[in-house]
């Protein structure tokens, strides 16, 4: 049934593929783009082609149900098959990549697709975990009996426990260093096809230095039991064609969305807000980015380490991450995030392919403000954005009622309150200290500057100065109320030395004048609220 049901796939997805094809060829033509969602959904229908195909293979290995179609093959042209097809994903990574082949022809019988498939396994593996500058050879040899491939790298390298492991199916190593296609069967598939040629695979690795894969096959044909050999000129077969996903269109997608440092600059003079996108899938990440670049200044990350760098350096409005990553999953980003006091503002949404219930639950615990899981829709992440960001403005009504003094309905956070009372606290404290200034405004918030310019502006929507500036003259308001002082006398005691600019801010903050202020207010102030009924 397994095997039915993957073969049914292929034909629903035959007609996905070749219409996207022609529409992203016409767009292409007309537009000069590659870029567009069509192209996106066009190379996502040829992974999941892949992706079935790389099951069909697993299930008839699984089975021991694929005979070998053995004819001659010339082993220089197979090994430059493979090696094309990833010489402009070793440019994209700027990756030495090296073809080391004998001036004459080698050939050996076999199944030629089943060779190529496991050659260009082992091959998708290394450019996987080789980083950006490293190094990639393919070197073909032989000897008296046997014909030998080797493909080494100076990628992150497997330890030595557990390379008798890595050729079993479903296994996968720790996520840094793993191996195989995502199923935990690239490895198994091929050592079976090169077992059923008699063959033998092996590896050699050192962590942190890299791995040599060496597949080997015996010459001749004595090896091979009653199989018919044909005289079929072996050749590129269309299943190898599909399991090709071309990498360097989705590096450059996301290459060309990056914010670069001098564009930080002119951010600074926008009104737009900042999403730090962090995946790492290069895909959903340009993606995500194509889809909020046009409302919001977008930075990206590839997985949680750099993600947290990056919000500490731009402190983003907010974080949309996937959970599942590398060197730190989105788990641990949200609850770093959320632990500390400079970021602890930052609105997070969590993205997962998992329907996990614990997961959601770990997440929510973690502090994630909202929860998304993959496929998402595009209308719905966008409206939960912007829902977030929303209800930092309700922050600012808030602030604002707090600061005038009027009852307030606002649902805020707890911790913004907390800090906003916080803040008043300080501020009205050393209302009176003319030496007061926003360093020792930080030290007693126990924030770096930045951190409390960036908390203050999120809350009230003002700068620091002006944040002070509104404290003092919410101070000398419930002063006129509470200690029957007038207006000279208030405002000489909040710091006011010119009593024209003392009624300017006033005005601009309540919206009356002093006077107007103390008729209205004066006899239905409650003081043991604190507002204005």
């Amino acid at each position: 049934m397994f095997t039915y049901i993957s073969h049914e796939f292929r034909t629903p997805l035959s007609l996905i593929i070749n219409p996207l094809k022609k529409a992203v060829q016409k767009e292409s033509i007309q537009n000069g783009s590659s870029g567009s969602d069509l192209a996106i959904a066009h190379r996502n229908a040829r992974r999941l082609l892949s992706l079935v195909d790389q099951l069909l293979l697993f299930r008839k290995a699984e089975n021991d149900a694929d005979s070998l179609r053995l004819s001659n093959i010339n082993v220089n042209n197979l090994c430059n098959e493979v090696y094309q097809c990833f010489v402009n994903q070793a440019k994209e990574k700027n990756i030495t990549y090296k073809f080391d082949i004998p001036q004459h022809d080698i050939e050996i019988i076999g199944d030629y697709e089943k060779i190529e498939i496991s050659l260009f396994n082992l091959m998708s593996n290394a450019f996987k975990y080789t980083p950006i500058g490293g190094e990639i050879n393919l070197k073909l040899s032989e000897n008296d009996h046997e014909v030998i491939l080797e493909i080494s790298d100076n990628g992150d390298g497997i330890e030595k426990k557990d390379i008798d492991i890595i050729f079993e199916k479903f296994k996968q190593i720790n996520s840094k260093v793993s191996v195989g296609t995502g199923f935990g069967i690239g490895l198994y598939i091929v050592k079976y096809f090169v077992d059923k040629h008699k063959g033998t695979v092996s590896c050699s690795s050192e962590v942190g230095k890299g791995s040599t894969f060496t597949l080997a096959f015996l010459k001749g044909n004595r090896h091979f039991e009653n199989i018919e050999i044909t005289d079929v000129v072996a050749k590129r077969s269309q299943l190898f064609d599909e399991l090709i996903i071309d990498d360097s269109e989705q590096n450059n997608q996301s290459l060309n969305n990056t914010v670069s440092e001098s564009d930080f600059q002119k951010i600074m003079l926008t009104d737009k807000r900042t999403v730090l996108i962090i995946d790492d899938n290069a895909e959903i990440r340009a993606y995500l980015i194509k889809l909020f670049s046009e409302n919001y200044i977008v930075y990206n990350a590839e997985n949680g380490e750099e993600g947290l760098k990056l919000t500490r350096k731009h402190m983003p409005d907010l974080v949309i991450s996937d959970i599942t990553m590398e060197h730190m999953d989105g788990l641990e980003l949200c609850r770093k995030i959320k632990e500390n006091e400079s970021l602890s503002h930052i609105p997070v949404i969590l993205l997962t392919a998992s329907k996990n219930p614990e997961t959601h639950l770990q997440g929510i615990t973690d502090g994630a403000d909202d929860y998304i899981t993959k496929p998402f829709d595009d209308d719905i992440l966008v409206a939960r954005v912007e829902s977030l960001l929303r209800n930092r403005s309700n922050l600012r009504t808030y602030f604002l009622d707090s600061i005038t003094l009027r009852e307030n309905s606002q649902k805020v956070p707890v911790e913004y309150q907390e800090i906003l009372k916080k803040c008043i606290d300080i501020v009205e404290a050393n209302i009176h200290k003319k030496d007061f200034t926003i360093k020792n405004f930080a030290l007693e918030m126990g924030m770096s500057h930045r951190t409390l310019y960036t908390k203050i502006k999120i809350i009230s929507g003002q700068t620091l100065n002006a944040f002070i500036r509104s404290l003092r003259i919410r101070r000398a308001a419930m002063l006129m109320l509470t200690e029957d002082m007038n207006i000279a006398q208030a405002s000489a005691e909040v710091g006011f030395e010119d009593p024209k600019y003392f009624r300017q801010q006033f005005v601009k903050l309540f919206g009356m004048t002093p006077s107007e202020y103390i008729k209205k207010y004066k006899s239905s102030f409650n003081s043991d609220l604190n507002i204005i009924k």
